[in-house]
């Protein structure tokens, strides 16, 4: 019997986690990139990013009817407030499309997606959003099955055959 877990239960343990691991680097190298986006978006996007200092901003709701002129029709998701003097506002819409405004004029700096420019296609990645058309719950019941399969693996593969190879397992 213990031939056969060897034999059969290795190579699924050893498989399934070498697929895992693989999964785990890519979120581990693109999560990696992204750690650093606070810091170096502004000098990558600086064109959006830094505009003239301002001492008096607009209000919000003509800085939203800005980028709505901008971007008609889309669906308001989010207001970025960056909170200095020299950094753009920002509106995303509901399809990621970002509309990036001077907040003492309201003037539209320039758009981008969400999922463009460096950062954007690192988030892209990380997020796997090119499996987009795969459902959540198939995605979370095979990372389930993946995790299953690995720790009952490894488990039926380091059971000892007897009480004093347990001991020595254990210790």
């Amino acid at each position: 019997m213990r031939a056969l877990i060897r034999n059969v239960v290795l190579p699924v343990h050893r498989w399934t986690a070498l697929t895992a691991g693989l999964v785990v680097l890519w979120m581990a190298l693109t999560g990696l990139g992204l750690l650093f986006k606070a810091q170096l978006d502004p000098a990558v996007n600086r064109s959006l990013e830094t505009v003239a200092a301002c001492g008096a901003p607009r209000s919000l709701d003509e800085l939203v009817e800005g980028a709505r002129a901008a971007h008609p029709g889309g669906a308001l998701r989010l207001v970025g407030v960056e909170g200095s003097a020299t950094r753009s506002t920002w509106v995303r819409f509901a399809n990621g499309d970002t509309v990036y405004l001077d907040p003492c004029s309201g003037r539209v700096v320039g758009e981008l997606n969400k999922y463009r420019g460096v950062f954007g296609a690192l988030e892209y990645l990380h997020r796997l959003e090119f499996l987009s058309g795969a459902d959540h719950a198939v995605a979370g019941t095979v990372a389930l099955v993946f995790a299953l399969v690995i720790v009952a693996g490894g488990m039926a593969i380091w059971w000892p055959v007897s009480l004093r190879g347990l001991r020595w397992s254990v210790t």
